[in-house]
């Protein structure tokens, strides 16, 4: 991103010069040397994974305009406009500094001639333009592109790389933990020897490839956090593709078979079909995932034996 902001005000700069009074073949050809410079930022740019690109945002409005107010823009402004006002009394103070000097450099205009109009002209033009980016940044920064004011709503693209396990992932450098579903850890086993943690976190890639991911942050219905112990933030998540209803990810890793409810959540339908029924991990054996993390006895004993210590609460279709 470093490079490609570098070659974005190189072509600016390349244009400023196109502007200049000189031989029309040597513009023609600056001008274009600009173009190329812009090209290449942009490719750069949108080469990125993780990039989440305000015009894929856009493009999910139009989608959504038949009900504005579900659209992933609105929902996530809505949610993060708080975050970022403490900004706003600092960026006034900034305005109203440059509107007191403007004043004084629109009195000094009344002086005789144009020569003094000719710089004070764009030294406006400039000021407002300032202004303008600052209330597009943050509103930009409010809608929760990278997070980077701790936002209620996060978007983002998700890659392989930035998936865990079934249940956690990053969105860029965000640790994310979905809420109200507990996938098998990353090194966890079934009792057919099937890697289920493996399984479980090829299943999220799967269901997040390609889509534009939409996270809220939600509190631990146990510690009434929005972080779990790890410091992840807790987030219910959906992923959004053009033309299709939005997936809740917990709710359909539930379903499908590749987790289990977690802290009491409900979505509801029935135990046996929150469990997965019988499809994929739910059709082995293994035990909860909380059962994985804390208890060493029961997991030593099942990874040893691949049988159950009695009284351990398991997931899937144990003896």
């Amino acid at each position: 991103m470093e490079l490609a902001f570098a070659l974005l005000v190189a072509a600016l700069a390349v244009f400023w010069i196109s502007t200049r009074q000189i031989k029309q073949p040597w513009r023609l050809l600056i001008w274009v040397s600009g173009v190329a410079l812009l090209v290449a930022a942009t490719i750069l740019v949108f080469r990125q994974n993780d990039h989440v690109g305000l015009f894929r945002a856009i493009g999910n409005l139009w989608e959504s305009r038949d009900s504005p107010s579900s659209g992933i823009l609105v929902q996530a402004f809505r949610r993060n406009v708080g975050g970022v006002a403490q900004f706003v009394p600092q960026l006034m103070d900034v305005f109203l500094a440059a509107g007191a000097v403007l004043a004084a450099a629109a009195f000094a205009a009344f002086t005789p001639g144009e020569r003094t109009e000719r710089l004070v002209r764009p030294l406006i033009l400039g000021t407002l333009a300032f202004m303008l980016g600052g209330v597009v940044s943050l509103s930009v920064v409010a809608i929760g592109f990278g997070g980077y004011v701790k936002p209620r709503t996060h978007l983002g693209y998700v890659s392989d790389a930035n998936v865990h396990d079934g249940d956690s992932f990053y969105i860029g450098e965000i640790p994310m933990r979905l809420w109200g579903a507990d996938a098998p850890e990353s090194d966890q086993e079934c009792s057919n020897g099937t890697d289920c943690g493996e399984l479980a976190r090829t299943h999220l890639v799967e269901l997040m490839d390609g889509a534009l991911i939409q996270c809220d942050q939600r509190l631990s219905q146990r510690t009434q956090r929005p972080r779990d112990s790890f410091g992840r933030a807790l987030v219910q998540c959906w992923a959004w593709r053009e033309r299709e209803p939005r997936v809740d990810l917990a709710e359909q890793m539930i379903r499908e078979g590749y987790a289990i409810q977690y802290e009491g959540r409900d979505y509801g339908y029935s135990d046996a079909e929150a469990d997965g029924g019988s499809r994929n991990l739910m059709l082995t054996c293994t035990l909860r995932p909380d059962r994985w993390r804390n208890d060493d006895e029961a997991r030593l004993l099942f990874e040893a034996t691949r049988t159950v210590q009695e009284g351990v609460r398991t997931m899937g279709a144990c003896p």
